[in-house]
């Protein structure tokens, strides 16, 4: 029988830190960069994958449209649903802050 490795105390406090990140996301997103990215023709949603259980998230703007990454979460699970709300409002976030820091648009 294998042991299970024991996380060491900066590790733990690292996924805190994470998981709190995401609840944060998940429960007050960043509605400012959303309605600038709308505004901008920019959406970042979930797609459900064909055959499968599982989410993945696009990015489009206009008529192009890529993967956000290649992971993909499971709908049944909220903890992966929350993980990946939270990570479509920080592609927001970014799209937003780029765009911002360019000066292009209406803040």
């Amino acid at each position: 029988m294998e042991k299970k490795k024991r996380l060491t105390l900066k590790e733990r406090k690292a996924q805190r830190k994470i998981l709190q990140e995401i609840e944060r996301r998940y429960d007050d997103p960043n509605l400012e960069a959303r309605r600038f990215c709308f505004s901008h023709r920019f959406t970042v949603y979930p797609e459900l994958q064909t055959g499968t259980n599982r989410l993945k998230v696009f990015v489009q703007h206009i008529e192009k449209f890529l993967p956000l990454s290649d992971d993909t979460y499971d709908q049944d699970d909220k903890q992966e649903v929350k993980k990946m709300y939270a990570a479509i409002d920080l592609k927001y976030e970014q799209l937003y802050e780029k765009h911002k820091a360019k000066g292009k648009g209406k803040y």
